[in-house]
C-alpha cells in the first residue's frame, strides 16, 4: 500500500517513512526492488533506520508487502 501525502504546492508525494534521514517511501520501495530483503539491507542501500530505528516496523511492513506482491506477480505470469 502506498501512502500519499500532500506536498508543497498542492502536489502529492509518497509518505516520509524515515524521519531521521528524510527518506520517503518511494526510495524504500526502489531499494526493495533493487534487492533489499531486510532492514539491514535498507540501512546499507538507502540509509533508512540508521539513526533511531523508529521506522523499523514500517520498513518491515513495506518489505513484506512488496516481496509478497512480487511473488504473486511472478506466479501469475508463470501460469
Amino acid at each position: 500500500m502506498i501512502h500519499w501525502r500532500n506536498g508543497t504546492g498542492g502536489g502529492l508525494q509518497m509518505a516520509l517513512i524515515c524521519h531521521c534521514a528524510g527518506i520517503r517511501e518511494s526510495v524504500i520501495v526502489s531499494s526493495i526492488r533493487e534487492g533489499a530483503t531486510s532492514i539491514d539491507d535498507l540501512r546499507l542501500l538507502c540509509g533508512a533506520a540508521a539513526d533511531c530505528g523508529g521506522c523499523e516496523r514500517s520498513l518491515q511492513e513495506l518489505i513484506d508487502e512488496h516481496i509478497v506482491y512480487e511473488h504473486y506477480v511472478a506466479l501469475r505470469w508463470a501460469s
